[in-house]
């Protein structure tokens, strides 16, 4: 993956995924999660608002703390172009939160 879009990642994704529960292998694998639903919701033709309503609510929503997490986690999903909506960009993603020292 392009360094351009890993800073881009870390950026956004991280200040906002820091204070569901510290960056952990807990907070990075749920984070993780949330970007390859979103990656997965948007080549399926979902749009951000449905995604963010399928991971906030109802059976399919995500754990109470990562919530305030999903808004700006799927945003950056549709920001990326069609080449990078894989399961590596997320994967990536995980490598460089579990790796992450502020």
């Amino acid at each position: 993956m392009p360094r351009f879009l890993m800073a881009l990642l870390l950026c956004c994704a991280l200040p906002v995924a820091a204070p569901a529960q510290g960056l952990g292998k807990e907070n990075c694998s749920a984070t993780k999660q949330i970007l390859s639903v979103a990656i997965k919701g948007r080549k399926a033709g979902l749009t951000a608002r449905s995604l963010k309503s399928q991971l906030t609510t109802g059976r399919a929503a995500v754990a109470e703390k990562y919530r305030p997490t999903v808004a700006t986690l799927v945003d950056l999903v549709f920001t990326l172009d069609q080449v990078s909506l894989t399961e590596k960009t997320a994967t990536d993603y995980e490598t460089e939160c579990l790796n992450y020292k502020p």
